[in-house]
C-alpha cells in the first residue's frame, strides 16, 4: 500500500479554493466529528496563521482519496515542576525552565477505511527527514510512504 503525505500548505498553493473545500469537506470521522469538524472547518486558516502543520495523506493510485490527517504543533514544556528526568532535561534545548516539543494537535482516520494508516501516523520518521528508512512496519521514501498490506 503506497500514501501519499502532502502539506496542506502546498495543497493550498497548488490547488484551486473549491476544491481544497470539496476534498476537505469529504473527509467523514463518525467516531469523532471534532476531528472531522477541525479539517473542514479550523485547519486552514491554522495552516494560514502558523498555528500548526496540517498533512494529508492520501491513499496513492488512480483515484486519489484522503484517508487521512495529522495535525503538528509547537508546545512549551515546563521543565520546573520536577516530573522530567534530569538526564532527559539535559539532552534538550532548555530556556529559562522551558523546553520547545512537538505536540501532535489532530489525528483523524476517515470512516470505512481499514489498511494500516495508522502505522504511518504513528510513525513520525516521515516527518523529520527526506530520507528512506526501514522498519518491520513501513518503508518510507521522501513524502510518500510504502506499507505492505
Amino acid at each position: 500500500m503506497t500514501f501519499d503525505i502532502i502539506p496542506l500548505k502546498d495543497f493550498m498553493e497548488k490547488q484551486p479554493e473549491e476544491m481544497i473545500r470539496e476534498t476537505l469537506s469529504g473527509f467523514s470521522c463518525s467516531k469523532d466529528k471534532g476531528v472531522q469538524r477541525y479539517l473542514r472547518e479550523t485547519s486552514m486558516r491554522h495552516e494560514d496563521s502558523h498555528i500548526s502543520r496540517i498533512y494529508l495523506i492520501f491513499e496513492s493510485g488512480n483515484a486519489k482519496r484522503l484517508v487521512a490527517y495529522i495535525t503538528i504543533a509547537m508546545k512549551c514544556l515546563n521543565l520546573d515542576n520536577g516530573q522530567y528526568d534530569e538526564a532527559l532535561i539535559k539532552r534538550m534545548n532548555v530556556n529559562n525552565g522551558i523546553a520547545q516539543s512537538y505536540m501532535i494537535g489532530q489525528l483523524g482516520k476517515v470512516d470505512g477505511y481499514d489498511k494500516k494508516v495508522g502505522i504511518l501516523l504513528s510513525n513520525s520518521h516521515w516527518m523529520s527527514s527526506g530520507k528512506s528508512t526501514s522498519s518491520s512496519d513501513a518503508e518510507w521514501s521522501g513524502w510518500t510512504a510504502k506499507m505492505p498490506l
